[in-house]
């Protein structure tokens, strides 16, 4: 089982909650320049899909999953790169693709023929750089016409309610549900340990 990490806020802001401690000291111990693949564990399943938001692609590769294609923030989650490198196409970051190349989204769907596009959502995705949320892509997948299919392709991950929650939802959306419920019990398990080593009295923000 992959260690649980999140991609972290941007640095210098204050944790509001025991469970983002347990996440961070997660983050910090897998990884750096750790590559996709340990010895012994069996490579990530690529599907054919475009991921948008970091904490999307997070969760579907501790789910054993990696997309086609991504849009991630490689200045904050130098993992992101990593996966990138190996074993995905990296579309720029999610005010790239919005501000710089609008089209790159919709062309790769078109030349990849890829059929389904996960947004995230957070609030906020990201403090400092409001203009990088992910969800800025729904009105320009709507004008190339992506939004309206009826075969529901774009789906919007909420990590607004909650991170179970998102989880659980990635998981239904990839046919990983099973995995997505062992990621659930071992980040419960993460965050028991992490607070068994608290001070007495102390507890969520």
């Amino acid at each position: 089982m992959r260690r649980f990490s999140v991609t972290p806020e941007p640095p210098g802001l204050l944790m509001r909650s025991v469970l983002f401690a347990a996440l961070m000291i997660a983050a910090l111990v897998s990884r750096g320049d750790a590559q996709p693949v340990y010895p012994g564990m069996a490579p990530p399943e690529r599907v054919p899909a475009v991921m948008v938001g970091d904490r999307v692609v997070n969760v579907a590769w501790h789910l054993g999953v990696v997309p086609e294609a991504m849009s991630v923030r490689g200045d904050l989650w130098a993992f992101g790169r990593t996966l990138a490198n190996t074993s995905s196409m990296i579309l720029g970051c999610p005010g790239y693709i919005v501000m710089k190349d609008p089209d790159i989204v919709p062309r790769i769907l078109r030349e990849k023929g890829l059929e389904r596009v996960l947004v995230e959502r957070s609030d906020p995705f990201d403090r400092t750089r409001p203009h990088r949320d992910p969800m800025n892509l729904l009105p320009i997948l709507e004008e190339a016409g992506i939004a309206a299919d009826p075969g529901g392709k774009i789906t919007v991950i909420d990590f607004t309610a909650g991170l179970e929650a998102a989880i659980r939802q990635i998981g239904t959306v990839l046919g990983c549900e099973a995995q997505a419920e062992d990621l659930i019990a071992a980040r419960r398990a993460q965050l028991d340990a992490v607070m068994a080593g608290l001070p007495l009295g102390t507890g969520p923000a």
